[in-house]
């Protein structure tokens, strides 16, 4: 039978795993396909011989508002991996990738690779500080990611492995993508990087699936000004009007 998953405001961190799927990894059987759905949630410090967060080669994932932050992959992928059998489209929509790497001196994908049959959409992300083929800095051969259909994100590094680079995607040049490379504690009930003023993430992104909030949850509104931020943080947003604060 088919198998479904759904993750919300979870947080995965510090797993291993001797195979592939730091956090979370779903195979290919004979059963059926896997569905999985992964909303306002983070995965740090995990690892794997591929796919150092999460491993999908069956099937569809839909990943929104979710960050993925120093996963490590011995082999390939240090953050997601989607593909070789699946036939559907998966999607991965205001997520922010950072320092994800590969340690494999061939090794490919710092943080998402889609493959196979299906057709992975990435939008209205950020990636930042990924890096694959070793220990080679930013700006390298696949060094963020491979075989996937982007629109609206912003990113550091070589994209010449992946393909229909379409929307008004851009590339984060000199200073880099103006983000916190710091997980750190912004409010909400998962940490997040936050963006730094004036980065060319804010309102340079979209809202394809109308989010009434980013990662950090209700109090936080996922469009403040023009337009939504790339990634899972929205810059300039916080408790809205009629929210009380308790600190002690």
């Amino acid at each position: 039978s088919d198998v479904t998953l759904t993750v919300e405001r979870c947080v995965f961190r510090d797993n291993d795993a001797s195979a592939s799927g730091g956090s979370i990894c779903l195979r290919y059987t004979d059963a059926g396909e896997s569905f999985v759905t992964i909303t306002d949630s983070l995965f740090t410090g995990n690892t794997a011989l591929d796919g150092g967060a999460v491993y999908l080669d069956i099937g569809d994932i839909s990943v929104k508002n979710s960050t993925f932050s120093g996963n490590v992959a011995s082999n390939n992928i240090g953050g997601i991996f989607v593909g070789i059998y699946g036939t559907d489209t998966s999607l991965v929509y205001n997520c922010t990738f950072v320092s994800n790497r590969v340690i494999n001196a061939s090794g490919y994908a710092g943080a998402i690779r889609g493959d196979g049959a299906s057709q992975t959409l990435v939008e209205s992300c950020l990636f930042a500080g990924n890096t694959s083929n070793g220990d080679i800095p930013r700006g390298t051969r696949g060094s963020d990611m491979q075989s996937c259909s982007y629109s609206n994100c912003i990113y550091e590094g070589d994209l010449a492995s992946s393909v229909d680079l379409g929307g008004s995607s851009q590339v984060a040049v000199g200073g880099g993508a103006g983000v916190d490379m710091v997980l750190a504690d912004n409010g909400g009930s998962t940490m997040t990087h936050a963006l730094l003023k004036g980065s060319v993430a804010i309102d340079a992104g979209s809202n394809p699936l109308d989010l009434s909030s980013d990662q950090r949850g209700i109090k936080y509104a996922r469009v403040v000004g023009t337009d939504a931020d790339c990634g899972a943080y929205e810059y300039g947003a916080g408790p809205a009007a009629g929210w009380v604060i308790f600190i002690k």
